[in-house]
């Protein structure tokens, strides 16, 4: 379970914050919840969180406190993303969901976490998109 807003397990890494928080520094850029595959043993694949800037052309990705800046084609490639299955997130839309749900990410798809205790009430963003 991820844990509440400001507390981040060491275990769980921190893609979603850190990727939340260069989208609150950069709102005009979209946030990425997806499934890069691992280069290293076992190459399976893993969900994680980064921000593309709105022409797609760059990936900044600062998990584990290292801030990247990479050609979009080059991240999806040599993470092997299949971009069609990847959640992309406005900065309100961002917003919306941590407020709703108590937590960093991932909100949606098969790695998706529950609200965290007090969070969830109502539709989610997701509901409130349709």
């Amino acid at each position: 379970m991820r844990e509440p807003l400001g507390r981040q397990s060491s275990l769980a890494g921190n893609c979603y914050e850190a990727a939340c928080r260069v989208l609150h520094e950069r709102p005009d850029h979209i946030l990425v919840h997806g499934w890069p595959t691992l280069t290293v043993p076992p190459f399976e694949p893993f969900d994680h969180a980064w921000v593309e800037t709105p022409d797609g052309l760059f990936v900044i990705d600062a998990s584990n406190h290292k801030l990247r800046v990479v050609p979009g084609g080059l991240y999806y490639r040599k993470g092997k993303i299949d971009s069609v299955k990847c959640y992309r997130y406005m900065s309100m839309e961002m917003l919306h969901w941590t407020l709703w749900s108590g937590h960093w990410g991932p909100w949606e798809g098969p790695a998706a976490c529950p609200p965290c205790r007090g969070h969830g009430e109502g539709p989610s963003p997701a509901e409130q998109r349709t």
